[in-house]
């Protein structure tokens, strides 16, 4: 929490750990909070208190959680409120030219044989050229060891985290993919649904109804995400879509965040001159800039203002493709096919405040022009694969 005194005209932020006691049965707080640790970077924050020993341990990350994210420990052989000794160095530093850059957040835990661990949030960069990209993945976890010595925690054998690290005992690899690439695939035939998604209303199929939300709207678009996994992967998916009115839309999405994101699917839009709703192809791209999408109607472009090339009682064949510095869309359905492509640095802008720090993810939407959307959209055969 931030400082309650603060210097006037100081740059650096004043978030700092604080300390109170609590009513264990009721949780209500029972002692004004008292400062702890102050960072020399102005922030400190994501602690936590272990007893080991004759020690009380107090993690912090400090720095932010940028480029100059890093993780601090203090002891005390008196108690929780200190007085701390330190080491007068951060546990490690990962800079921001490294294959793995913005470490910190630790938690530490001892497992059934007596052997410390940590897990901490970081990111895995693409160096593109000569620098480092924004990280499309966001903040991931890392698992390491700990070992103790002089009565201090020593992490990844005193080295920096990177992609590869020393553990305790023979790697036992997991297949990520399975004979057809297919790493993960919706179950859509149980009678209910898995952790994660909504409720279906059409037996192996995922009905969504869209709400009067966008998906620039901080209220809750009708959208199912999940997380991107790795730089080289697909998505693929069927839809089956009749919209009847202007506005009703539905499709898939690469989504940052509210403020950047891809779309391609299929919408309807108003010729004009009192004719009825025509469906069309609806693509997003971002641009690199906050809140600056591009929208286009491929079709419209190519002279079908009447939607007759669209034969939407077939499925709509939906793909998303990953790739380290590029994403790439498409959509078919019958004879038409369309794409789109943009590079991940179009995409990864950061938000006006905050973070987005959950990295990308693939997702299907539908949405209505600030109305409920009454035509179900039905997707099928939702897949990923490793590429």
């Amino acid at each position: 929490m931030r400082m309650g005194t603060r210097t006037p005209g100081m740059k650096l932020k004043d978030f700092a750990i604080h300390i109170s006691e609590i009513d264990i049965a009721t949780g209500r707080t029972i002692t004004p909070p008292q400062v702890i640790r102050e960072s020399p970077f102005g922030i400190a924050e994501g602690s936590h208190i272990i007893r080991k020993g004759k020690y009380y341990y107090l993690f912090t990350a400090e720095g932010g959680t940028e480029a100059g994210h890093q993780e601090w420990v203090l002891r005390s052989e008196t108690g929780p409120y200190g007085p701390w000794e330190g080491q007068g160095r951060a546990l490690w530093y990962n800079r921001p030219d490294e294959e793995v850059q913005r470490t910190g957040h630790c938690d530490v835990f001892e497992d059934y044989q007596g052997r410390w661990w940590s897990v901490m949030l970081g990111v895995r960069p693409v160096k593109f050229g000569d620098k480092y990209i924004e990280p499309q993945m966001g903040r991931e976890t890392f698992l390491v060891r700990v070992d103790w010595q002089d009565d201090w925690p020593v992490f990844n054998q005193g080295r920096n985290i990177t992609l590869q690290t020393v553990g305790r005992e023979p790697i036992q690899k997991v297949a990520v993919a399975d004979e057809n690439r297919v790493k993960w695939k919706a179950d859509l035939a149980k009678p209910s649904l898995d952790i994660g998604w909504y409720h279906k209303k059409r037996p192996g199929h995922l009905r969504l109804y869209g709400n009067c939300f966008d998906l620039d709207s901080p209220e809750s678009p009708a959208m199912l995400l999940r997380k991107q996994s790795s730089y080289n992967e697909t998505l693929r998916a069927k839809m089956l879509f009749k919209p009847s009115r202007a506005g009703y839309e539905s499709g898939v999405t690469v989504w940052w965040s509210q403020y950047s994101y891809a779309t391609i699917g299929i919408g309807a839009v108003q010729p004009g001159g009192g004719r009825p709703a025509v469906p069309t192809i609806v693509r997003r791209e971002p641009t690199g800039k906050i809140n600056e999408l591009r929208l286009t109607y491929p079709l419209l472009v190519s002279g079908d203002s009447s939607g007759s090339s669209l034969d939407l009682n077939k499925p709509v064949q939906l793909t998303i493709t990953a790739k380290p510095t590029e994403y790439e869309m498409s959509l078919s359905v019958g004879e038409v096919e369309t794409r789109l492509s943009f590079p991940s640095e179009a995409l990864t802008v950061f938000p006006p405040v905050g973070g987005a720090f959950c990295g990308v993810m693939y997702g299907v939407y539908s949405i209505g022009r600030s109305e409920p959307v009454l035509d179900p959209s039905d997707f099928t055969d939702i897949e990923i694969l490793e590429t």
